[in-house]
């Protein structure tokens, strides 16, 4: 989260923020490794998560911790193979979104945690949908 000097938030338009493609290595996440590219925002959500390379239709079920517009942390009851391939749909508010994912980041402390890339989020659809999200939780969490 960026802060000003007095410690104040600062918010930066969505349409304000630059954006970078250069993608880096998936890893096990660690305190001082921050790599996030984009500011995240509170989510409160739920996730169904498939594999991209599963034939069958199970999947499991996570929450929706934060989200950005290239990516989301979500917690699950059981591990997600880091560097995987992940269909995701994502229910959040009155949105519900199905985008491709990768699993850049996990964590384990009581739950798991990962923190998943869009990787297949470039329509311009899927961006004005995730725009539009993510600025109602900027609305509710100003207030």
């Amino acid at each position: 989260m960026n802060r000003d000097k007095s410690g104040n938030r600062i918010v930066i338009p969505i349409s304000n923020r630059v954006k970078t493609d250069t993608p880096h290595a998936a890893t096990e996440w660690t305190p001082d490794d921050e790599r996030r590219r984009r500011a995240r925002y509170n989510c409160v959500g739920v996730a169904e998560i498939r594999s991209t390379q599963s034939a069958t239709a199970e999947f499991l079920t996570g929450k929706i911790r934060n989200i950005s517009m290239g990516g989301c942390n979500i917690e699950t009851q059981s591990p997600l193979e880091l560097g995987s391939q992940l269909a995701v749909t994502l229910q959040a508010s009155l949105l519900r979104l199905r985008v491709i994912a990768e699993v850049r980041s996990i964590k384990i402390n009581g739950q798991y945690s990962a923190g998943l890339e869009f990787v297949g989020a470039a329509t311009p659809e899927i961006q004005s949908r995730l725009q539009e999200l993510i600025a109602e939780l900027c609305t509710r969490q100003r207030l």
